[in-house]
C-alpha cells in the first residue's frame, strides 16, 4: 500500500497523515522498500523513486497476485453506472494486424496516462482524486462457449 501511495506521489507525511500507519512503521515499510530498490530513502523520509511509473509487474508475482485478488476485484465490483464512470466490453473478430494495431493503442494510453498522473502531481492534494483505469484485452474466448465448438476437421494428406 505504502509503494501504491509514493508511486501516485504523495509524500511520506501525506501517507501517514491520511492512513493509520503509524510514522515508526511507516519508516520501517520505507526502509524495507529502499532495499528492495523501489525507492531511494532521502533524509527527513522524503522518496525518490528508483522504478518507472510505467513499469510492469512480475507475472504471477507477490504484487501482480495481490492486486488481482483484492484491487482489481473490489475495482470491478461497480455498476459504472455514474457520470463519471465507463465500462467497456468489446468483442470482435480482428486479423493479427489489426489485434497489433488495437494493443499499440493501449500502450499509448499508458503513456498517456502516466504523463497526466505526473503533470497533475504539482496539484494540490485536495484537487486529485485517486483514479483507476483497466483496460484488458486478449484473444479469448469465454470458457462456456468451448463445449459448444464442432471439433476442427482433419484433413488427410492426400
Amino acid at each position: 500500500m505504502l509503494a501504491h501511495f509514493l508511486i501516485n506521489g504523495l509524500s511520506f507525511s501525506e501517507i501517514i497523515g491520511q492512513y493509520a500507519i503509524e510514522e515508526h512503521e511507516g519508516i520501517r515499510l520505507l526502509a524495507k522498500l529502499d532495499k528492495l530498490k523501489v525507492i531511494e530513502l532521502l533524509p527527513n523520509n522524503r522518496v525518490k523513486l528508483r522504478i518507472d511509473r510505467q513499469f510492469e509487474w512480475i507475472p504471477n508475482g507477490p504484487i501482480a497476485r495481490f492486486y488481482e485478488q483484492h484491487i482489481q476485484t473490489d475495482f470491478l465490483k461497480s455498476s459504472f453506472s455514474g457520470e463519471d464512470e465507463i465500462r467497456l466490453f468489446l468483442s470482435g473478430l480482428l486479423t493479427r494486424g489489426s489485434h497489433t494495431e488495437l494493443l499499440n493503442h493501449i500502450r499509448q494510453l499508458n503513456h498517456k496516462f502516466a504523463d497526466l498522473s505526473q503533470t497533475d502531481q504539482s496539484a494540490m492534494q485536495s484537487e486529485r482524486h485517486g483514479t483507476s483505469l483497466i483496460v484488458a484485452m486478449r484473444p479469448w474466448e469465454p470458457e462456456v462457449f468451448r463445449p459448444l465448438r464442432r471439433p476442427v476437421k482433419q484433413t488427410s494428406g492426400n
